[in-house]
């Protein structure tokens, strides 16, 4: 890779000659997996929220802990809802499509699903009113 000066990497998982998945091993989505959110999520995922400019590509898992880009672990947030889930511990509920979007404290937040029980410390009164 070092020698021809492509470093693209990818992983191909299949099953037999069928392809069952692609990840890109790098951090921002290939155009296809861009592409195909922009497709499939033309506005912001989290409910009730209809933004369909300057939305973030967001990793559902943190791409620090998996060093990998898969499309079906990818959301589109819009930048307030972004900020929100990177600077304050909120997180949209498990599943795809729109959701639910949620404290840190909430039962429901996928931090807390698993153990039942809040955050001490933590606030649950809702982020700021969006201002678009």
């Amino acid at each position: 890779m070092i020698a021809t000066g492509n470093p693209f990497l990818v992983a191909i998982a299949t099953r037999g000659q069928q392809v069952t998945g692609v990840a890109h091993l790098g951090r921002r989505p290939t155009a296809a997996q861009h592409s195909a959110l922009q497709w499939a999520q033309p506005e912001c995922t989290v409910q009730g929220c209809h933004r369909v400019r300057r939305l973030e590509r967001d990793h559902r898992l943190a791409w620090a802990d998996t060093k990998v880009t898969v499309y079906e672990a990818l959301d589109h947030l819009c930048e307030h809802h972004h900020r929100w889930k990177t600077h304050h511990d909120w997180a949209l509920t498990p599943g795809t499509g729109k959701r639910a979007f949620v404290a840190p404290t909430d039962p429901r937040h996928p931090d807390r699903a698993n153990r039942g029980t809040p955050v001490a410390g933590t606030g649950t009164d809702g982020p700021p009113p969006d201002p678009g």
